[in-house]
């Protein structure tokens, strides 16, 4: 997997975490959908119910947590690289 690359400037913190949220959304979204995973298999290999993946396919970030995310890409890609530039 590529780095995740998040120019965070003259952004209030909310935003910014949004902004991170989405990525990360966006990022495992990719993997699924390289792996041909269903949302079936991609919770059953997370871990997590179908509907937290289906938030996450859907970036619904308003029911996930940051925590929660970063969880998610370290199982499906242990060795992620996230760039931030301010």
């Amino acid at each position: 997997m590529n780095g995740l690359c998040l120019p965070i400037v003259s952004m209030s913190e909310t935003e910014a975490i949004e902004k991170v949220k989405l990525q990360i959304c966006y990022a495992l979204k990719r993997v699924a959908l390289k792996r041909y995973w269903t949302q079936k298999r991609m919770a059953e290999f997370l871990c997590t119910s179908p509907s937290c993946v289906s938030h996450v396919i859907r970036q619904r970030t308003d029911k996930l947590t940051l925590n929660q995310l970063f969880e998610y890409l370290a199982k499906v890609e242990p060795y992620f690289e996230i760039l931030i530039s301010i």
